[in-house]
């Protein structure tokens, strides 16, 4: 599990606490501590995490390799595309707190984000929000006249994955995941469509869950 693999890479000395006193519990607090021994660019490994979650989801995912075999070249890449992510993170943070009320919802979090939230961070800004909401959608227009979309999900009550079949049943696209995490993209024609089909799901998959 997640613990073992800690214990593991502070075990190798490629991993280590920056601090001297010992380690009593592994939580959030320490693993947000650990540090990649003789690193520069990603020192603490939280951050060379999150390096290669935005080369993975900007379609930079060579970088994020290349990095991992200490190629010089391609650390400095993929911590442009680091801090670009980052960038746009905190943008789409900006933008939901100040238009959140629109979205307000007892039931499931759903975010029409249209052309405001570059597309390739909704489904970490989903995740972000799920801390606060069970479920929450989001979706953001592409430039090819597409729309991509993020679901995610914290409770097992609720089937996203069944949900979103059912709805793909009824419009064309893509989409893959599990039951936790899914996402995809479809025509702009049928955004209206996707939106209430998926309102009218997860909302009666919420009740359900709540009533259980």
């Amino acid at each position: 599990n997640q613990d073992n693999i800690v214990q593991d890479a502070l075990q190798s000395r490629k991993v280590i606490m920056p601090s001297s006193e010992p380690i009593t519990e592994l939580n959030d607090n320490l693993y947000g501590a650990l540090e990649l021994k003789n690193e520069i660019l990603f020192r603490k490994l939280q951050d060379f995490a999150e390096m290669i979650i935005a080369c993975i989801r900007t379609g930079k995912a060579q970088f994020a390799v290349s990095a991992m075999l200490d190629d010089s070249s391609a650390k400095e890449k993929a911590a442009g595309v680091w801090l670009a992510y980052k960038n746009d993170l905190e943008g789409a943070n900006v933008w939901y707190t100040l238009n959140k009320k629109k979205f307000a919802s007892t039931g499931p979090l759903i975010i029409n984000a249209q052309d405001n939230i570059h597309p390739n961070i909704i489904g970490s800004l989903a995740s972000k929000l799920t801390k606060h909401d069970k479920v929450v959608l989001i979706i953001a227009h592409l430039s090819n006249e597409s729309i991509k979309f993020s679901l995610r999900c914290r409770t097992e009550m609720v089937n996203i994955k069944d949900i979103i079949q059912r709805i793909f049943k009824e419009i064309d696209g893509e989409y893959g995941g599990d039951n936790l995490n899914i996402g995809g993209t479809f025509s702009r024609s049928d955004e209206e469509k996707f939106i209430s089909m998926a309102q009218t799901a997860l909302q009666q998959a919420s009740f359900e869950e709540r009533i259980s």
